[in-house]
């Protein structure tokens, strides 16, 4: 794993984005907030550690019922593979769908949850 690292003066470096490299090393980088900033520089440094868990979304219009099931947003690091589980009772938990995560925020959706009275969800890394 890379990470990419912003800065405005070379002494407080900030993570903007962490990339899964594959064999031929190369990754795309994209930061909404270049044009803001009269300088910006960046650099690329292996990861070490742990990544953050993959989290389902809270804002506004997510979590939410559409048209035929359940669906929310939900967001990882590019190029980690995620499980979306639901459950009815927090011990046995269904894979709903596999996905790897992109660049920008992701959807799932639960066509099965309006004809179930309780149902949970949780987001899992293989």
């Amino acid at each position: 794993m890379l990470v990419v690292e912003a800065s405005t003066d070379f002494v407080t470096w900030v993570p903007v984005q962490t990339n899964r490299v594959t064999d031929l090393a190369r990754f795309v980088f994209r930061e909404a907030d270049t044009g803001a900033l009269p300088h910006r520089f960046y650099r690329a440094r292996v990861f070490e550690g742990l990544l953050p868990p993959p989290a389902i979304q809270t804002g506004a219009g997510s979590p939410a019922f559409q048209g035929a099931g359940f669906g929310s947003g939900w967001s990882a690091f590019a190029g980690q593979t995620v499980v979306i589980q639901a459950s009815t009772n927090l011990l046995d938990w269904a894979p709903l769908e596999t996905n790897e995560a992109g660049l920008g925020p992701a959807w799932f959706m639960d066509p099965a949850a309006p004809n179930i009275p309780t149902r949970f969800y949780r987001l899992r890394v293989p």
